[in-house]
């Protein structure tokens, strides 16, 4: 949690910068594959 604005900022350019790790990787393809095949 962010205390000001600023702070929020510098949490988020650190957030984005790091590596993805495998479970993250893998919500994604999850994510793709229900938002492409709805129905299943």
């Amino acid at each position: 949690m962010a205390c000001t604005p600023e702070h929020g900022r510098q949490l988020i350019e650190q957030y984005q910068a790091r590596p993805f790790v495998e479970p993250e990787l893998w919500a994604g393809k999850v994510g793709r594959a229900l938002l492409q095949h709805p129905e299943g």
